[in-house]
């Protein structure tokens, strides 16, 4: 399968109300599949109870990542031996093949930028597809398309017409940015 993804830029509130509303159509919850510290995922039960969504605060974009997966499926992870004797636990859609990628994106530092936010998957799982397409229709419905496969919130367009960037990273030269 060659994959999906949509890009998005948005806020907090936002990103709230898109994940409540594809939580009508479908079950499900997130987990931190960052969190390589752990063997236990650290999972969430709905976005409202990811304390910084929605915020980036390095200004880059995959900061924090998370996958969303059937609320019964129990997320796996693996274990891998590192060279101290030590374990690192990592999850990914290889070992959770019902799953999409969530990679928020969010604000940074009061509106010096917004960094770009993705919803993909390369799995070929029914429920994958089918959460797919319920997120793609919500963001389609709710944010404005713009260039290929970009959505942007009604902040997200305030802003730019405003000045602020909409880039993957701060660092990154201004000719990467999303431009009106």
């Amino acid at each position: 399968m060659r994959g999906k993804a949509l890009y998005f830029f948005g806020t907090k509130e936002e990103l709230i109300e898109v994940f409540k509303e594809a939580s009508l159509k479908l079950d499900f919850k997130l987990f931190d599949f960052l969190d390589t510290d752990h063997k236990e995922a650290k999972v969430y039960q709905s976005i409202e109870e990811i304390e910084d969504i929605g915020i980036s605060l390095y200004g880059t974009n995959k900061e924090k990542m998370f996958l969303i997966i059937p609320k019964d499926e129990i997320p796996k992870k693996r274990a891998v031996k590192l060279r101290d004797g030590g374990f690192s636990y990592h999850a990914d859609q290889g070992n959770n093949p019902k799953s999409l990628v969530f990679d928020p994106g969010g604000v940074y530092r009061n509106y010096e930028a917004i960094i770009v936010g993705e919803i993909n998957t390369i799995s070929n799982d029914e429920w994958s597809l089918k959460m797919y397409n319920v997120l793609h229709k919500i963001f389609k419905k709710n944010f404005t398309h713009y260039h290929s496969s970009n959505y942007l919130s009604k902040v997200a367009e305030e802003k730019l017409d405003e000045g602020v960037r909409l880039t993957r990273g701060v660092g990154m030269p201004t000719l990467y940015d999303l431009a009106k």
